[in-house]
Parts: C-alpha cells; structure tokens; sequence
C-alpha cells in the first residue's frame, strides 16, 4: 500500500496548527506521520509514544498515547 513515513521535527512547530485551545499543541517536541497523501501531526512533552496498526485491508490507525494527534494538510508539492 505504499511507505509510511515519520518524521521528527524536534522543536519545530507547525505554527499554522499552534493553537492556545489545544494545549498539546504548545508541547515541546513533535512530529509528523504521512502516509499516501495524508499526514497526522503530533506534539509531546519528555518520551513520546506512535502506535500505527495497519488492517488486514491495509487501513492504518495511528495514535499517540498521552499527547496529542491531528489530521492535518501538508502539501507534498509546491511550485513557485
């Protein structure tokens, strides 16, 4: 079904997806998960935690336990 890829941003936030209302989101360190044209974006304070488990039809569920976890849009191309 293709790559799922995980990256560590470390300290970096995603500021568009920065929110005073979600406070997961002011966390420390982060990441994102993107898999066939979807990306999930995650926050965490000390030692984080991915859970991804992938169904006998290939769907993926990813959780992120004790910390927060959002869908979100990261274009994967852009021209200028």
């Amino acid at each position: 079904m293709g790559d799922i890829l995980i990256l560590d941003l470390a300290d970096k936030k995603l500021d568009k997806y920065t929110n005073d209302k979600l406070p997961w989101t002011k966390m420390k360190w982060g990441g994102v998960v993107r898999y066939r044209g979807l990306d999930a974006y995650f926050r965490y304070e000390g030692t984080g935690s991915i859970s991804i488990k992938i169904d006998l039809v290939g769907s993926v569920t990813v959780s992120f336990k004790e910390h927060g976890g959002m869908i979100v849009k990261i274009p994967d191309l852009s021209v200028e």
